[in-house]
């Protein structure tokens, strides 16, 4: 259905890459201890996101090739250098800031892998049209947050009450974006 004006509505229903969050508006909840682990090869670039991790997650990459590289980071926040990781071996790092993590093996390939690091435990890697469920939140107020590379996320808050199962829709793109009046 083409809407009026110049621009047509775009429709997202195969998009993939969307990282959801739940963050509690209150004081911060411990993040989980279980690793994240990443398989990294520097023959084959990132085509998507690898995984998602919340500050304070460990990751481990796991170089998956077949000649020793050296694993690094640029990124914002998130800058490490692992040194020389062996073919079958692991390098860790642990998330210290929110945001898009890419690893490198070569200054001149793109990325290896790349992580969204979200501020919140609670936090799925999922594609539109698609459910995703946080079980044994603790009652409170929180943020249901959403991010994609290439497109504007939403972010939309909600009060939890204890045995509470509760629903909510995130949009993501730039349909999802506030109209604006005429000037």
């Amino acid at each position: 259905v083409k809407e009026q004006g110049q621009f047509e509505k775009v429709d997202y229903s195969a998009l993939d890459d969307i990282v959801v969050w739940v963050e509690p508006i209150s004081p911060s909840v411990p993040v989980a201890a279980s690793a994240v682990t990443v398989s990294v090869n520097a023959q084959n670039p990132a085509e998507k996101l690898s995984a998602v991790a919340a500050v304070g997650q460990r990751l481990i990459l796991h170089n998956t090739g077949s000649a020793t590289v050296n694993l690094y980071s640029v990124s914002d926040g998130n800058d490490f250098d692992l040194g020389k990781v062996t073919a079958g071996g692991q390098g860790q790092y642990t998330v210290r800031s929110a945001g898009l993590i890419e690893v490198l093996a070569a200054s001149d390939r793109d990325p290896v892998a790349e992580i969204y690091a979200a501020p919140s435990r609670w936090v799925a890697l999922t594609h539109s049209g698609a459910t995703v469920d946080f079980n044994n939140l603790p009652p409170g107020r929180y943020k249901v947050c959403s991010w994609h590379p290439r497109l504007p996320g939403t972010e939309e808050s909600i009060t939890l009450a204890p045995n509470q199962v509760l629903k909510t829709t995130i949009k993501v793109g730039v349909n999802a974006l506030p109209k604006v009046g005429p000037r």
